[in-house]
């Protein structure tokens, strides 16, 4: 089977401040060093307001731009637009913190590529180290996703791995529900819709303890996550009734 170029393609934003975010930027740092270990390409949009976190970044990745005060979305495109413009033909569109995720990339590639899928999205056996409450609300959301959809798959997972052909999807999102989580769901949608191949294959990951640790009891975080489940079953919902 001949290789393809794969690029992995996130966008960063860390308050150092904050201690959540200083953890939050060692698993991206342990994620990019688990990239270049395995010699896969990494682009990185960085935009938090301190240079320090670019200068953490910077050797770690293939293309580093940074670029203050743009919205999640618009930093995830650029990502994918630059991965695109440095020749990627498979693209992962990659949560930075999901350092344990970068194991999984051969095999998931492999298998777009053997199946001809257009998009995959990667299913998680468990939820192995997962706060409970993250857990059952991603079950909510992927339960309502498969309801309105008719398409069962992990969307809650938020990893994208797809063909450059199939970019435009991503990359023709002008944020119209708010430019947040979005970007990973309404292009899949629109896939979907016009009969683009999206397959599923499950793979074996672990939530960083630090993480967990940190977030679990947090009030902060539990709330965030309340807000990107009426947030992302909102738009799922107004994208369905077009």
């Amino acid at each position: 089977m001949k290789s393809k170029k794969i690029i992995v393609a996130m966008s960063t934003k860390y308050n150092l401040k904050n201690e959540s975010d200083r953890i939050r930027l060692k698993l991206c740092i342990q994620t990019l060093n688990n990239c270049k270990k395995r010699k896969i390409y990494a682009v990185v949009i960085e935009t938090s307001r301190d240079i320090k976190v670019s200068n953490k970044l910077k050797n770690l990745t293939t293309i580093l731009i940074r670029k203050k005060g743009i919205s999640m979305g618009e930093g995830r495109r650029m990502a994918i637009r630059n991965a695109k413009k440095a020749g990627a033909e498979i693209i992962i569109l990659l949560d930075p913190e999901k350092e344990d995720f970068i194991k999984s990339i051969n095999k998931i590639t492999d298998y777009l590529i053997k199946k001809d899928y257009d998009i995959i999205i990667p299913e998680r056996k468990n939820f192995k180290g997962y706060p409970k409450f993250q857990e059952h609300l991603e079950k909510i959301g992927n339960e309502f996703w498969e309801k309105i959809t008719k398409t069962e798959l992990d969307m809650w997972f938020g990893t994208r791995v797809f063909k450059k052909e199939v970019a435009n999807y991503f990359l023709d999102y002008k944020g119209e529900y708010g430019d947040l989580w979005d970007i990973n769901n309404i292009p899949i949608m629109r896939a979907i819709k016009e009969k683009k191949k999206v397959g599923s294959i499950r793979v074996n990951f672990r939530y960083p303890k630090t993480q967990r640790d940190i977030e679990k009891e947090n009030p902060t975080f539990l709330r965030k996550r309340i807000k990107q489940l009426d947030f992302l079953t909102k738009c799922i919902y107004e994208e369905n009734e077009k």
